[in-house]
């Protein structure tokens, strides 16, 4: 009798949890993960260096939370990835250019050395 019971609570325990996997995924991937991603983009101001990157990755964020408002946290984590995908490329691109920015120099130091262009009488 206590076996039949103990059989019948693990099996609704396991139906249980596989039924809350979504919801878990969802968690993981957009609340945390993406998340995460997207602010670390701009806080390395992605918005100036990549704007469509960062743009997309807020784009994906933010559908990912309008779907799992539907229960469809399936869509949503699929969203979630794009985002965070979305997000770290964009941080790349705007060291890229950063250091790019850095290689070619100040600009107010190439109007130093520059020739004065000739006066017209």
């Amino acid at each position: 009798m206590i076996s039949r019971l103990l059989f019948r609570a693990s099996v609704l325990l396991v139906a249980t949890g596989l039924a809350a996997c979504g919801p878990i995924q969802f968690v993981s991937q957009v609340t945390i993960r993406a998340e995460k991603a997207v602010s670390s983009a701009k806080l390395n101001k992605a918005h100036i260096y990549a704007k469509y990157e960062y743009y997309g990755a807020e784009a994906y964020l933010e559908q990912a939370k309008f779907r799992a408002g539907y229960g469809d946290f399936q869509t949503s984590y699929r969203y979630g990835v794009k985002a965070e995908k979305m997000a770290k490329k964009a941080v790349k691109l705007t060291k890229l250019r950063r250091e790019e920015e850095r290689d070619v120099g100040d600009p107010k130091d190439r109007t130093k050395r520059a020739k004065p262009s000739p006066e017209r009488p």
